[in-house]
């Protein structure tokens, strides 16, 4: 005897697709899987989002002229203007009022200079609009915020500067840990944007964030200005000496307005 061909009636047809969408109701609210969710919501997600594209540049077309949509992408462009200039006056602001508190505390002089251009060849050189004509000379240190040491004035010209900043491989400046001991040594940029202090006796004691600081013993680099804390320690069995990794304390490419600290003469 020939098994018929199972088909549903048109009643039963008809009741397949709600029964699948209360299928997938009950499987949304008492699914503990995350992911199972995910998988079934995709594709509605998907195909709403098409839809919703469609009706709106369809409605576009037909609503909005060239010359408005013109018009709407000038405004949209000028606002976005608007809005970078914003931030970095906003950016510049917030720099001088660290700076202003700096110099209220400081009892050196200082020159506030703005950073007008970045050597795309050297990424840790920047130059500033003052030079001799304003006092600035070469070796003397270039802070932001409260006191941090960004680098060093490397060339100067009558109304501009050029600043090496700790990063770069030719940096060099004398500095202090605040340990115990307050360990004395040379931190030298060179290693991307981390700084290191070198040939450090293995008597002394160091540790991840501990603040290193000018020593003062450098001509034009006054003592405390902030150059970074320490990221890690290297040690070596066979050597003596321990290196130490110093992160600075903010990066200059960021950076706008920088003060220039004229040391005091004798």
């Amino acid at each position: 005897m020939r098994k018929r061909p199972l088909r549903f009636s048109r009643t039963a047809s008809r009741m397949i697709i709600p029964i699948l969408i209360l299928g997938a109701v009950f499987f949304l609210l008492f699914s503990k899987s995350v992911r199972g969710i995910e998988l079934l919501q995709r594709p509605f997600a998907a195909a709403g989002s098409s839809i919703s594209s469609w009706v709106f540049w369809s409605k576009s077309a037909s609503i909005i002229s060239s010359t408005d949509l013109e018009e709407l992408y000038a405004s949209r462009d000028s606002l976005a203007v608007d809005q970078v200039k914003y931030h970095e006056l906003l950016d510049r602001n917030l720099q001088l009022e660290a700076l202003l508190s700096y110099t209220e505390r400081s009892a050196s002089t200082s020159v506030t200079a703005s950073i007008i251009s970045r050597s795309l060849e050297a990424s840790h050189r920047f130059i500033i609009d003052v030079g001799s004509a304003s006092g600035i000379a070469i070796g003397q240190a270039v802070v932001v915020g409260d006191g941090i040491l960004i680098g060093k004035v490397s060339s100067v010209s009558e109304f501009t500067s050029t600043v090496t900043a700790l990063p770069h491989k030719e940096s060099a400046v004398a500095s202090s840990i605040f340990n115990e001991t307050r360990t004395i040594g040379i931190v030298e940029g060179g290693k991307g944007n981390l700084l290191t202090m070198s040939f450090i006796p293995d008597s002394e004691r160091l540790k991840q964030n501990d603040l290193v600081v000018t020593s003062g013993l450098e001509d034009g680099i006054p003592s405390g200005l902030i150059v970074g804390i320490i990221n890690a320690v290297i040690t070596n069995d066979h050597s003596p000496f321990q290196q130490a990794i110093v992160e600075p304390m903010t990066d200059s490419r960021r950076q706008h307005v920088v003060l220039v600290v004229i040391p005091e003469t004798l």
